[in-house]
């Protein structure tokens, strides 16, 4: 179980990257509305971002490697979101995380990914005197091909 649970962990690691889309997903009910943004994968976690505060919350290489334990059962309809909604607060996360890498697994389509990219302006203020500003602006786009489980 390690073994694949590590073979698992690393395609995580490799291909989700920061600024994905991961849409909230159970097995009971499909796809639910919504989706969360990843921040960063790293080792030791992974890094989501989500409602509209923007919270970030950090979900544990340990988390998942309990939930991935209880994936099969899961998917057949023999362990229920409420019993791993015990074993992990991060439940949502990980099912639809892992959701997404079996989606990306059976399509090489790219993901849609949302960047933040920093806007410089030059303004001129009565006087003739230049005020600088920085801003950041999220910019979304959509690569050529979608990859399924990403949020349109």
């Amino acid at each position: 179980m390690n073994r694949n649970f590590d073979e698992v962990w690393s395609d995580i690691r490799k291909r989700l990257m920061s600024g994905t889309l991961v849409r909230y997903w159970s097995a009971e009910e499909g796809y639910t509305g919504g989706a969360f943004r990843i921040d960063d994968v790293d080792g030791a976690a992974v890094i989501v971002r989500h409602g509209q505060m923007g919270y970030q919350r950090r979900v544990s290489k340990r988390d998942f490697q309990h939930l991935f334990a209880l994936w099969g059962a899961y998917n057949r309809g023999t362990i229920g979101r409420v019993e791993l909604g015990k074993r992990s607060e991060n439940a949502t996360y990980i099912l639809s995380v892992l959701q997404w890498r079996n989606e990306a697994q059976s399509s090489p389509a790219p993901t849609l990914r949302i960047s933040s990219v920093l806007v410089t302006s030059t303004i001129r203020n009565r006087f003739g005197n230049s005020v600088g500003g920085t801003t950041r602006v999220w910019v979304r786009w959509t690569p050529i091909a979608r990859q399924p489980g990403a949020v349109r």
